[in-house]
């Protein structure tokens, strides 16, 4: 059981592989998740690839607003590790392996994390690096080797750029 201490209940909270999930009060939603939208544009993309974009952010939970906007929006609990997270990661990758550019991305929540390359003489944000030359920090431990997260972001993006495994079972 979880207490949610703010509205004084109990709730089980079903979470084993394709179990629902528990709906929450109704007043819940509003007062305690917060969504997060993206938009980007893209350029050098062929007309297929926005399409796989577009059905890879959905496949993750996020609705699509219009274009290419879309909004992380759980219905009862955010899951981020398993729906947010990932959808952001197989964009960035997605795009690196096809030599998509980004000429523009927002991440608007509390905060705002932004691309914008429209006057190349005032670029604001950074784009994606691969495995090779992402930025990466040294941790408080030792714990997670750098070779095998540089290893594990080109992997992902290898995933995309051999374009095997495409089709559904």
């Amino acid at each position: 059981m979880r207490l949610w201490p703010a509205l004084g209940t109990a709730t089980t909270v079903a979470r084993s592989p394709g179990a629902a999930k528990v709906p929450r009060p109704r007043h819940y939603r509003r007062r305690f998740l917060l969504p997060i939208t993206v938009s980007y544009d893209v350029s050098r993309a062929d007309t297929n690839e926005p399409s796989y974009i577009r059905s890879a952010f959905e496949r993750f939970g996020w609705k699509r607003l219009g274009g290419s906007v879309f909004r992380y929006e759980p219905e009862y609990e955010e899951d981020w590790l398993n729906e947010g997270v990932p959808a952001l990661m197989c964009f960035r990758s997605y795009v690196l392996a096809r030599g998509i550019t980004i000429t523009a991305f927002t991440l608007d929540s509390h905060s705002v994390a932004r691309i914008d390359t429209s006057d190349p003489d005032q670029t604001l944000g950074y784009k994606p690096e691969d495995g090779e030359n992402i930025q990466l920090y040294p941790p408080t431990n030792n714990q997670s080797s750098e070779k095998r997260l540089r290893r594990a972001v080109q992997s992902v993006i290898d995933l995309f750029a051999s374009g095997q495994g495409d089709e559904d079972e």
